[in-house]
C-alpha cells in the first residue's frame, strides 16, 4: 500500500512536471511570436529595400564650360542611421540596395566621394541630401535624389585692351580661408570652384599687387551656390601721365552682379545689370553677318516666357529675344520694354547713370526713347532720346555703322522704386530695334 502511495506521489511529481515544461515552452512561443509581429511592425528590425532614382540638377549658366561629371549614377552614395553607416560606395547598380536593416536614415548623395572644401579649377560638385529614409521590414522604399551644384564657379575673360595699357601679364587671385587659385599658366581661362561664402580677388602685374581704390589692393566677393561667374576684365589706356583703368564685370545665373573697378580711382557701384543670358534667337546686328528679315524670334507675350528667359519682374508689349538681347517691335506695333524696379537703391533721390547696346531694324534712321516710371527724371540725352542709324536691309552685310553701339543715359532723382522703359520716339510707323547690355550704376 506504501509502495503504491509513493507511485502515485512520484507519478504526479513526473506529470506536473512535464505540464511546467510545455507551459514554459508555449509562453515562450507566444512570446517569441508577439515579438516577431512586433519586429516586423517596427522600423528597428527585420529588413527591407531601397529603391533609389537620381538627377542633376543642370539650372546653371554656360553648360559646356564645367566638367563633365553629371551623371549621378557615377557619384558617391552614404546612408547613415542612429547605428551607424549603412552604405557608402558608389550609387548602387540598376539604384536597388536589399537587406537594409529597417530604421530611418539620412542619404547623401555626391559627385565625389569627398565633400567639396578646398577651391579647385574645373571641379564643380553636386549633393543632394534626404532626410528622414524610412526602410521597413519586408518593404522597398522609394526616394530621388535631386542632386545641385552645391560650390560657385569662377572664370574670367581678358579683353585685348588689358596689353594695350601695359597689363598684358595680369594675373587674378582668389583667395578663400587659408586656400587660393591663381589664374596663371595653364589655367588663365579655366573655371575656378569656391565653397558658398566670402572671398578676395586681387589681381596682380606679374608679382606686384594692382591697387584698386585708395591703398586698397583686394577686391570682396561673395560665393553661392549654383553661381557661375564670368568676370571680364578690360582696361583704357592712361594719358601720357595717369593710371590705366580695368573694369570688371560680373554676371551670375542665380543674382545678377556686377563690379566695375577702376585701378587707382574709386570704385563704381553697380545697382543694376541685365546681360539677357538666357535669351535665346538669332544673333542682334553684328558687323560682318549677314541680316535676314526672315529670322525667328521667340516671343515674349506670356509670364511663362518671360520666366524661362530670366527676365522676371520685366513687363513687355510686342517683345520677343534674340541671341542675348531682346528684339522689339513689329511691322505695326511698337515695342516696349520696362525694367524691374531698381531695388538695389534707397528711397533717397540720387543720380544714376545707364548704359546699354542698341541697333536699328529700320532701313531709316529711328529714335530710341528713355523713360523712366516711379521716381526720377531723365536729363540726358534730350528728351531721352538717342538716335539710331539706319539699319541693314535684307540680305545684306551688317556694317560697322549698323552694327550693336553701346548709348549712355544720366537718370536724376532715381530710387528703389524707379523703373526704365525702353520705346520708340515716334508712335507711328515701324521702330523695330534691337537692345542688350543694360547696366544701372551711381554716378560717383
Amino acid at each position: 500500500m506504501k509502495n503504491n502511495f509513493y507511485y502515485c506521489v512520484d507519478r504526479y511529481a513526473k506529470l506536473k512536471l512535464e505540464f511546467m515544461r510545455k507551459l514554459f515552452l508555449f509562453v515562450t512561443m507566444a512570446l517569441v511570436a508577439v515579438a516577431c509581429n512586433k519586429n516586423y511592425k517596427d522600423t528597428e528590425a527585420g529588413y527591407g529595400s531601397l529603391k533609389i532614382s537620381a538627377i542633376t540638377d543642370r539650372s546653371v549658366i554656360s553648360i559646356q564650360s564645367r566638367a563633365a561629371n553629371i551623371n549621378p549614377e557615377t557619384y558617391f552614395l552614404t546612408l547613415q542611421s542612429d547605428k551607424g553607416i549603412a552604405y557608402n560606395k558608389v550609387f548602387p547598380a540598376g539604384g536597388t540596395i536589399p537587406k537594409l536593416p529597417a530604421r530611418t536614415y539620412v542619404g547623401r548623395l555626391k559627385s565625389e566621394a569627398t565633400e567639396f572644401t578646398v577651391p579647385a579649377f574645373d571641379s564643380p560638385f553636386y549633393a543632394a541630401t534626404v532626410n528622414n529614409i524610412v526602410i521597413t521590414s519586408g518593404g522597398t522604399t522609394p526616394v530621388e535624389f535631386v542632386c545641385k551644384q552645391a560650390n560657385a564657379g569662377v572664370k574670367f575673360i581678358y579683353d585685348v585692351s588689358l596689353e594695350t595699357a601695359g597689363y598684358g601679364d595680369i594675373i587674378p587671385v582668389i583667395f578663400q580661408s587659408e586656400h587660393n587659385l591663381s589664374y596663371s599658366g595653364a589655367n588663365k581661362t579655366a573655371t575656378g570652384y569656391f565653397v558658398v561664402g566670402n572671398a578676395t580677388l586681387k589681381l596682380l602685374d606679374g608679382d606686384t599687387p594692382i591697387q584698386i581704390s585708395g591703398s586698397s589692393t583686394e577686391i570682396p566677393l561673395t560665393f553661392a551656390a549654383k553661381e557661375l561667374w564670368t568676370i571680364t576684365l578690360k582696361a583704357v589706356a592712361p594719358p601720357d601721365e595717369g593710371n590705366a583703368t580695368i573694369i570688371a564685370s560680373v554676371d551670375t545665373e542665380v543674382v545678377d552682379r556686377s563690379l566695375e573697378i577702376t585701378i587707382g580711382a574709386t570704385i563704381v557701384s553697380t545697382v543694376f545689370s541685365e546681360g539677357f543670358t538666357n535669351c535665346t534667337g538669332p544673333n542682334y546686328p553684328i558687323a560682318g553677318e549677314m541680316f535676314s528679315t526672315s529670322a525667328s524670334f521667340p516671343g515674349l507675350s506670356t509670364e511663362l516666357a518671360i520666366a524661362n528667359a530670366g527676365l522676371t519682374g520685366w513687363a513687355f508689349t510686342s517683345g520677343y529675344t534674340c541671341n542675348k538681347g531682346l528684339k522689339m517691335g513689329v511691322t505695326a506695333g511698337n515695342g516696349i520694354a520696362t525694367t524691374p524696379p531698381l531695388a538695389n537703391l534707397s528711397t533717397t533721390p540720387t543720380t544714376v547713370v545707364l548704359t546699354f547696346m542698341a541697333a536699328n531694324w529700320e532701313t531709316t534712321q529711328r529714335g530710341l526713347k528713355v523713360d523712366v516710371t516711379g521716381a526720377g527724371s531723365v536729363i540726358s540725352p534730350v528728351d531721352g532720346i538717342v538716335t539710331l542709324p539706319v539699319g541693314t536691309s535684307n540680305g545684306a552685310v551688317i556694317s560697322e555703322a549698323s552694327a550693336m553701339k553701346q548709348y549712355t543715359v544720366t537718370i536724376d532723382g532715381a530710387t528703389q522704386d524707379t523703373q526704365i522703359v525702353f520705346s520708340p520716339s515716334s508712335a507711328t510707323g515701324s521702330n523695330r530695334y534691337f537692345l542688350a547690355d543694360i547696366t544701372v550704376f551711381l554716378d560717383e
